[in-house]
């Protein structure tokens, strides 16, 4: 998962083994992007909404 600098922590959330989360210092903006093992994008939000995120990382089998 790639966090724009400006993002929430996520730290409240157990987002599992399976998932890692990197913060872009350089990218401004408060959205994240969840990039899948086969390198597609999954999921993005312009602003971190952690309801969704958690909802799409049970969808996938990840959270």
């Amino acid at each position: 998962m790639l966090l724009e600098r400006d993002a929430c922590d996520l730290e409240a959330l157990d987002l599992g083994p399976q998932v890692t989360a990197h913060r872009l210092t350089s990218e401004p903006g408060t959205g994240l992007v969840a990039v899948r093992p086969d390198g597609y994008v999954g999921l993005r939000c312009r602003v971190v909404d952690a309801r969704q995120l958690g909802a799409w990382l049970a969808c996938i089998g990840a959270g």
